[in-house]
């Protein structure tokens, strides 16, 4: 969980609400058909099936048990076989049912959501190798990476007249503001991300401290012309 914590972040940061939504919508439209009580105690039966199955096949047992673990499987094949055609169609349905809920997401705003995970990616990768690896090196954690992609980001969409987009859609609401405490979970991503990809300690010490953006010119880019 820790890896896909560190990599998913900046996205949160970068990406507005209705941009996540767009992006995450195949996967919500799936969500509804498969809650329907039906579909889950279905699905429920066809496992409960597989896991007899598997049960006839665990060495260890007594004859007896054996034996009557071999006629459970034995069953549960039989019921499996019956059913499979029906389980097939229903996972179809529930398929179709999700590509038809998605459908209903504007595709435009998906494909501009796309590209914005792109961008995050690309910015993320550069902040990770260019800026934080060096603070990392002399035992410094810039505290708050998300954020750091998020003003990169941003500066670089004022001067790209090809990203001019990318300025009007910084009024509206960013994905972060859908979490409790998007300062904590920034710098808790941020030393996550130390440690991931520098090993760097679990906490932090007179060796390891943390810096933020406005000491970073001074506690990092002139110590490291310095030495």
């Amino acid at each position: 969980a820790a890896p896909v914590l560190v990599i998913g972040s900046p996205f949160l940061w970068w990406m507005r609400v209705g941009e996540l939504r767009a992006v995450l919508a195949p996967v919500v439209a799936g969500t509804g058909p498969s809650a329907h009580p039906d579909i889950a105690a279905a699905r429920r039966f066809v496992r409960g099936l597989d896991a007899a199955v598997a049960v006839g096949s665990v060495p260890g047992r007594c004859p007896l048990t054996r034996v009557l673990c071999v006629g459970v499987a034995r069953v549960a094949r039989l019921l499996l076989r019956s059913c499979r055609e029906h389980a097939t169609q229903m996972e179809r349905g529930v398929a179709a049912a999700a590509a038809e809920r998605a459908q209903a997401v504007d595709y435009g705003l998906r494909i501009v959501a796309q590209e914005q995970v792109g961008l995050a990616y690309a910015g993320w990768d550069r902040l990770l190798t260019r800026v934080a690896l060096p603070a990392w090196r002399m035992g410094r954690w810039p505290s708050r990476l998300d954020a750091g992609v998020v003003a990169a980001l941003t500066e670089l969409s004022r001067r790209d007249r090809l990203a001019e987009g990318f300025a009007s859609r910084l009024g509206e609401r960013p994905a972060c503001d859908l979490l409790e405490e998007p300062g904590a979970i920034d710098e808790a991503a941020s030393l996550l991300a130390a440690r991931l990809f520098h090993g760097g300690p679990a906490e932090t010490g007179p060796d390891w401290s943390p810096v933020d953006w406005q000491e970073y010119p001074e506690e990092v880019v002139d110590r490291k012309w310095r030495l």
